[in-house]
């Protein structure tokens, strides 16, 4: 299973990197979905054990990841894209 979730990241931020060089409007989703990959993995490290710095971390993707949503209008959010007012 392991070796599942490791190959399926490794393409996400292959094909991101690709998307970035490319300038492509995907690779910003990417960065999105490869950054909320990790909240259920420490959540699930936050049911064995309660740490300071796991609940920092849990904090600081889910930080990230309503910034990185919430500012580029990603998924609808706020509207979803901005229009250009003279167009």
């Amino acid at each position: 299973m392991l070796i599942v979730v490791a190959a399926l990241y490794a393409t996400i931020e292959w094909v991101e990197a690709i998307s970035l060089c490319q300038e492509r409007h995907r690779a910003e989703y990417l960065t999105v979905i490869a950054t909320a990959g990790f909240l259920p993995l420490e959540i699930h490290e936050l049911t064995k054990r309660v740490t300071v710095l796991r609940t920092v971390a849990l904090i600081v993707y889910a930080a990230l990841v309503f910034w990185l949503v919430w500012n580029k209008r990603f998924f609808g959010v706020r509207g979803g894209p901005r229009r250009d007012p003279t167009g």
